[in-house]
């Protein structure tokens, strides 16, 4: 839209861009049907491996301190550190909620993703590449 001629479309719109478009846009929707189709729930699945193993890092990432602290003072006075393991077992406790959570959450996705069906699938591919054209024009 031109704002100098009060908001109204001022250019003409070329031919070959209309078919441009309409290829990318039938290009576009077939890929995210066979996508949405067939490689959701392989995602979904690839997602879950992900989230796990995000969620052990950041477990290591939070013990990992600890432990640095704990073997000093260990080596030092031949105790382990105050609240050492009160520290651990409540960082394993948040991992395991987590995970239980992650699973549970990523299960229902794996369904859902493997219930598409042919309609669904051509409904997704089509409001997906509707939006992501409508997002890309200039």
């Amino acid at each position: 839209m031109d704002p100098a001629t009060g908001g109204g479309w001022s250019r003409a719109v070329e031919p070959w861009a209309v078919g441009g478009a309409l290829l990318v846009f039938a290009l576009l929707t077939t890929a995210l049907y066979v996508a949405a189709r067939w490689g959701a729930a392989r995602a979904v699945a690839q997602l879950s491996s992900g989230v796990e193993y995000g969620v052990n890092l950041l477990a290591v990432g939070l013990l990992l301190p600890e432990y640095l602290v704990t073997r000093v003072t260990r080596r030092a006075s031949g105790r382990a550190a105050p609240l050492a393991y009160a520290y651990g077992d409540a960082v394993c406790g948040l991992a395991c909620g987590t995970h239980r959570c992650a699973a549970a959450v990523m299960g229902t996705l794996h369904d859902a993703a493997r219930r598409i069906d042919h309609r669904t699938a051509l409904v997704i591919s089509l409001l997906l590449s509707a939006a992501l054209l409508y997002s890309a024009r200039t």
